[in-house]
């Protein structure tokens, strides 16, 4: 799977992320209706596999699907509202710990 820094550089990754946070248990076609209706589809799915987004099948039907935030894309999304803000900047290693390398000596 791809890394957060390939998925949010893909066209309508952030508006689609923004949709679920905001709009909690939003379905597939609110989300996705209008212009770049495909991407937001396709970005939609790399979320979901990602973890950032949750997708419930609705009992109404089994083709109605909704969406939900999950920790992990919250905790990403009030990170990236707070850079929008200019309260805060993006963290190179998204909390992983850093690497030492080689040390020679």
């Amino acid at each position: 799977m791809d890394n957060i820094e390939d998925l949010i550089s893909r066209i309508n990754s952030i508006k689609v992320l923004k949709g679920v946070y905001y709009n909690s248990g939003i379905n597939q076609q609110e989300l996705t209706d209008g212009e770049g209706k495909n991407s937001r589809i396709k970005r939609l799915k790399e979320f979901v596999e990602a973890g950032y987004i949750q997708e419930v099948k609705s009992s109404i039907g089994r083709t109605v699907k909704t969406y939900y935030i999950t920790d992990k894309g919250k905790i990403f999304m009030e990170k990236w509202l707070d850079i929008e803000r200019g309260e805060g900047k993006m963290p190179i290693n998204h909390g992983a710990p850093s690497e030492q390398g080689n040390k020679v000596g």
